[in-house]
């Protein structure tokens, strides 16, 4: 995967990115660091347009409606904790994984479109 991702940003110029930046991201932290949920307008790194951190996206299938197991998702009454920390064991299985993915292909953040 590491290898594709760096063919694909280097060697065509349909998957170069633009300058947009969420509104929100996940930090990934480090072992010092839990994750958390980032306001990028607030965060000093995504500040200069010419240096911004390169982050990953998981867009997925949240799977049916179910009133017994809802999709994990920020709202309002949740935002300032997740800004604090989010714990691995609280998130669904696919976030979780896609997490660690990010990790290994070295990326510091990730967009998560539930959270």
């Amino acid at each position: 995967m590491k290898s594709w991702t760096k063919d694909c940003l280097n060697n065509h110029d349909e998957c170069t990115r633009d300058n947009y930046i969420p509104k929100r991201l996940i930090d990934l932290g480090n072992n010092d660091q839990p994750l958390r949920l980032i306001l990028t307008s607030e965060d000093e790194r995504f500040s200069n347009e010419q240096d911004i951190p390169r982050y990953l996206a998981l867009s997925y299938c949240w799977g049916p409606p179910d009133t017994t197991h809802r999709p994990l998702k920020t709202k309002m009454r949740s935002l300032r904790s997740r800004m604090r920390s989010i714990r691995i064991a609280g998130v669904p299985r696919t976030i979780a994984d896609s997490f660690q993915v990010a990790r290994v292909l070295g990326y510091q953040f990730i967009w998560v479109d539930s959270l």
